[in-house]
């Protein structure tokens, strides 16, 4: 949903409680484990 509306990942990966998630590293899956998305603002603004 978000992808289709100009969203993508910031390319730092996921978080767990602000501390990055080392890749193969189980994590518990709730509300403070976070993959940060941005979105072209400028690209909106010219249409």
């Amino acid at each position: 949903m978000y992808m289709s509306r100009g969203y993508v990942a910031d390319g730092n990966g996921m978080t767990y409680k602000n501390v990055p998630v080392i890749p193969g590293k189980s994590v518990v899956v709730d509300d403070e484990l976070i993959i940060y998305l941005v979105k072209d603002l400028w690209d909106e603004a010219r249409g």
